[in-house]
C-alpha cells in the first residue's frame, strides 16, 4: 500500500526529475504521470501496441484528469481547444463544431488560396523559417474563414509562439497577446454577415470553435511537421550519392510529410480513459482493465514501429470519436506546403527562429525554462496532494459521525 508520505516523496522526486528533462521521451514522464495516478487513486498504464491503441481510442472519447486537464487546459485558456475539453462540454462544443464546419467555405477555396501563397513564397525568395510557416497558415486560413486577404497579422502569428511556449510548458504565455487574438476572432466573427447571428461569439465556446483549429493549431504543427520534414530532406542528402538514381530517392522520400508525423508526431501523447475491461473479443483476452487511464505515446510508437506498418496509419490522425475534426483540411493542404519545389529549395529551412514546440526542442530547456517547469509540475501536484488530504479528511469525518 501506498502511503501518503510516500506519495509526497515520490510526487516530489517526480517534479524534480521531469523539469529537469520534460522531453516527451524516457522514464520521466512516466514517473510523473504514475504519481498524478496514484495521488488520483487511477490505476495508470501505456499502450505501444498499435493495435490495441487504436481499440482504446474506438472505445471511448473520455481523456481522463490527467495531462489535458492539468497542463494543456491552463496552457489555452483563455481558449478552450476541441483537443483537451472533456466530458459534456466536449459533447457540446463537438457537435457546435460539426454544425458550424457545415458552414464553411469549401476545401478547395482552401487548397487554392495555399497554393498561392506557397508559391509566392518560394517565387519571392525569402526564408521559409519557422514564422514563415506560421504566417502562411494564419493568412491562408484567415483568408478562406473571411474572404478577404490581410495586410498585417504579425501579432497573430506572436500569439502562435505565447500560445506554443505555455503548451509545451517553457514558459508563461502573454496574456494580453492572447487577448488581442481573441477579440481579433470575436471582431471578424460579428463583423461577418455569415457567422454573426450563429452563436453568441464573446463566449470562450464559441470562438473557440474557429480561433484554436484554424489559426492557432495549425500555425503551431504545421511548422513542428516542417522540422520533421527537413530532418528527412538532410538525413537522405546525406546518404545520397552522385548517382541519378540517388538523385531521385532524394526528391521522392525528403518531403514525406506522413512519415514526418509518424515519427515525430506534433502531440506525443493520447490520453484515455477505460471505465470497463476493454476485451479482445476474438480471444477474450482482457487488454485493459476497466478504471485504467491509458496513456498512448505516439512518439515512441513512431520509433518502435516502422512507417507504413499495417495498423499504424491512425497514427497520422486519431481514431475514434476524438479523431482529428480538421483531418480533411488538413490533408488537402499538406501536399502543398510539402511539395518538392518547397522543400528541395534552399530556402526552406523550418527549424530556423523556431521556438519552444516540437520534438526538436526536447531536452534542450534554459534554466528559466526549467524552473518553470518545476513551479507548474510542483503546483499540480500540491493540488492533486491538497485534494487527496481533504478527500481523507472528509472521509474520516464521514466514519467518525457514523460511529457517533
Amino acid at each position: 500500500m501506498i502511503t501518503t508520505p510516500l506519495l509526497v516523496a515520490l510526487a516530489v522526486l517526480a517534479a524534480v526529475i521531469a523539469a529537469s528533462s520534460l522531453s516527451r521521451y524516457g522514464g520521466a514522464r512516466r514517473l510523473l504521470l504514475s504519481v498524478v495516478g496514484a495521488l488520483q487513486g487511477v490505476q495508470t498504464c501505456w499502450v505501444t501496441d498499435p493495435r490495441v491503441a487504436r481499440l482504446v481510442l474506438a472505445k471511448t472519447g473520455d481523456k481522463g484528469n490527467f495531462i489535458e486537464l492539468l497542463f494543456a487546459t491552463p496552457a489555452w485558456a483563455p481558449v478552450l481547444s476541441l483537443e483537451s475539453v472533456n466530458g459534456p462540454q466536449w459533447v457540446s462544443m463537438k457537435a457546435a463544431f460539426v454544425a458550424l464546419f457545415k458552414q464553411l467555405p469549401p476545401v478547395d477555396q482552401l487548397t487554392a488560396i495555399f497554393s498561392r501563397n506557397t508559391a509566392a513564397l518560394v517565387k519571392d525568395g525569402v526564408a521559409i523559417d519557422s514564422p514563415a510557416i506560421a504566417r502562411l497558415s494564419i493568412h491562408s486560413f484567415a483568408e478562406w474563414l473571411f474572404a478577404k486577404q490581410y495586410d498585417d497579422l504579425e501579432f497573430l502569428v506572436e500569439a502562435s509562439y505565447e500560445w506554443r511556449k505555455a503548451i509545451a510548458l517553457k514558459g508563461r504565455a502573454d496574456a494580453a497577446v492572447k487577448a488581442r487574438a481573441v477579440e481579433w476572432m470575436i471582431d471578424q466573427l460579428q463583423g461577418d454577415a455569415r457567422y454573426a447571428d450563429m452563436m453568441d461569439w464573446r463566449r470562450p465556446e464559441c470562438y473557440s470553435l474557429l480561433l484554436q483549429p484554424f489559426i492557432i493549431s495549425p500555425a503551431i504543427n504545421l511548422s513542428d511537421i516542417a522540422i520533421a520534414v527537413a530532418a528527412q530532406k538532410d538525413e537522405a542528402r546525406a546518404s545520397a550519392s552522385a548517382s541519378a538514381s540517388a538523385s531521385a530517392s532524394l526528391s521522392s522520400s525528403a518531403g514525406d510529410y506522413r512519415r514526418a508525423i509518424h515519427e515525430q508526431h506534433p502531440f506525443p501523447i493520447l490520453e484515455r480513459f477505460i471505465a470497463e475491461d476493454l476485451i479482445n473479443e476474438a480471444t477474450g483476452e482482457v487488454l485493459v482493465h476497466g478504471g485504467t487511464q491509458v496513456f498512448i505515446p505516439l512518439d515512441e510508437m513512431g520509433r518502435l514501429h516502422a512507417f507504413g506498418t499495417p495498423g499504424t496509419k491512425f497514427m497520422q490522425f486519431g481514431a475514434g470519436q476524438r479523431i482529428c475534426a480538421g483531418m480533411d483540411l488538413i490533408s488537402a493542404v499538406l501536399p502543398i506546403i510539402f511539395a518538392d519545389d518547397v522543400v528541395q529549395s534552399e530556402q526552406f529551412t523550418p527549424l530556423v527562429n523556431h521556438r519552444y514546440s516540437g520534438r526538436t526542442t526536447d531536452g534542450k530547456e534554459t534554466l528559466g525554462e526549467t524552473v518553470y517547469q518545476l513551479r507548474v509540475l510542483a503546483g499540480v501536484i500540491w493540488t492533486l496532494l491538497a485534494q487527496r488530504w481533504q478527500s481523507k479528511a472528509e472521509l474520516d469525518g464521514s466514519n467518525q459521525r457514523k460511529h457517533y
